[in-house]
């Protein structure tokens, strides 16, 4: 019996020591990496914008121009600086973030759910709402004259830092304040002023597009594209109202130019995520990155030695190379939906017996961006459908049919994302519509936004009443 577990325990400290050896030996250099000169250049110079979104959630009283303001940011990117300190320190004692959350805590838009379908008329709201808006119109000036601020910046250019820990603006106040600028502008178009609303949301437009093309971080550039569907949604509605002038769906069409990739697309923030990922793995191989805090199950020594850095790395490059080939290209080359997904690595066989940190860590850390991917063509085509409504209302003459008149029109040659075909009106429901990222045409219904992965996207343009 002795000698019997005397064997077996034999075989299983070999067992051990031949699982600890098998980690130990990495593979070599990752194939197709992504680094860091893919990332746009940002400036840290004063007048970027970026430095208004980082403080324009401050306290009243804060100059947001100041030196003394924007230096602490800046402290946190620039190289020039021990960024490793700064972001601890920022990390560590989240000031900037308390003082903002106590100083606006109250503040709450009135605004449409986000659950309401895109062909619904915002105006009914807004007029149920005008007192409420323009009572925080003056509550919150200052909020609002940052943002006019933000908006006039000559540039905004996103410095965030490629790495795991990197800090953030409060992009929540971002969505906030324009949810506010955007019903200011309805409500000034019901009160007859419809070119200066329909210049605002123009501006608004502009800002996302710059912020996205200049775009780092992940949850910045979408934040920005949350933004510009809020912001193409009230145009489209002020262009389906019955006393919109000409003028300003003239104005509308001029003021949207056709979205390029870099203006819509996810290029940078799938960039940004991989380096940030890698960043991750090199501080847990060089001990500054505790287990504990990846809530990994597993004692924190045994981390770097169960890790293989280029290993896992690999992982994230051939992931992210695939959504940045596949986001190159329109949704309607794309093979079947369920190829964009991400395998588990830990889904395997035998998938513990080498790299099992990696996998975990991988496992963990990448997200299922395939939602992320469709999306970005839902914002082009939600664009592409406000610039046929303003052509359409501008060159339609009182009973003449849409389905006719539409193949005229210049705006209309811009083709279906999903489908590489025509856009689609449905005269009944008053709306244009793609058939979505579920690829189906549902006759111009679109489910709660929510939900909208499987659903037709809908701009609401009434006609029926002109």
């Amino acid at each position: 019996m002795m000698r019997l577990l005397n064997v077996l325990g034999i075989l299983v400290l070999g067992g051990i020591v031949a699982f600890i050896a098998l980690n130990l030996f990495d593979s070599e250099a990752v194939q197709n990496p992504i680094t860091p000169p893919n990332l746009k250049p940002a400036s840290l110079a004063a007048d970027n914008g970026f430095y208004i979104l980082w403080l324009l959630a401050e306290p009243a009283e804060t100059e947001i121009a100041a030196r003394s303001a924007i230096m602490p940011i800046r402290a946190l990117f620039d190289p020039g600086y021990d960024n490793e300190r700064t972001i601890a320190a920022y990390v560590e004692t989240k000031i900037s973030k308390a003082r903002s959350s106590q100083a606006w805590k109250e503040f709450s838009p009135p605004f449409p759910a986000d659950t309401d379908p895109a062909g619904k008329d915002w105006f009914p709201f807004f007029t149920d709402n005008r007192q409420a808006v323009v009572k925080q119109k003056e509550q919150y000036a200052v909020l609002l004259s940052r943002y006019e601020r933000l908006l006039a910046s000559p540039r905004i250019e996103d410095f965030t830092l490629p790495r795991d820990d990197a800090p953030l603006p409060n992009l929540v106040m971002w969505m906030k304040v324009a949810k506010l600028s955007t019903g200011i502008q309805i409500v000034q178009a019901l009160d007859g002023q419809w070119a200066e609303a329909a210049s605002a949301l123009i501006a608004q437009v502009d800002l996302c597009r710059r912020s996205i093309s200049n775009s780092r971080a992940l949850v910045f550039n979408l934040v920005g594209k949350a933004v510009m569907t809020q912001s193409l949604r009230a145009l489209a509605c002020l262009l389906s109202q019955e006393a919109c002038p000409p003028a300003v769906m003239s104005q509308v069409l001029g003021g949207l130019a056709p979205l390029t990739y870099a203006e819509f697309g996810t290029r940078q923030g799938f960039t940004f995520e991989y380096l940030a990922m890698a960043d991750q793995i090199d501080r847990i191989e060089s001990g500054r990155l505790r287990e504990d805090d990846l809530d990994l199950p597993l004692p924190g020594y045994l981390g770097p030695l169960l890790l293989n850095s280029n290993r896992t790395k690999q992982y994230f490059a051939e992931y992210w190379n695939k959504m940045i080939e596949y986001e190159s290209k329109p949704p309607h080359t794309w093979p079947a939906l369920t190829a964009l997904g991400y395998t588990r690595q830990s889904s395997h066989f035998l998938w513990w017996v080498r790299n099992p940190v990696g996998k975990i860590v991988a496992d963990i850390a990448i997200p299922n961006m395939e939602g992320v991917a469709r999306r970005s063509y839902a914002l082009k085509a939600r664009h592409d459908l406000v610039r046929i409504s303003a052509e359409l209302h501008l060159k339609r003459r009182a009973g003449q049919s849409a389905g006719a008149l539409l193949p005229s029109l210049e705006s209309y040659r811009a083709l279906d994302p999903y489908s590489g075909r025509h856009y689609i009106y449905n005269e009944g429901n008053g709306v244009l519509y793609s058939i979505g990222p579920d690829r189906v045409d549902g006759g111009g219904i679109e489910k709660l936004m929510r939900s909208s992965m499987d659903s037709d996207i809908v701009m609401i343009c009434s006609l029926a009443s002109k």
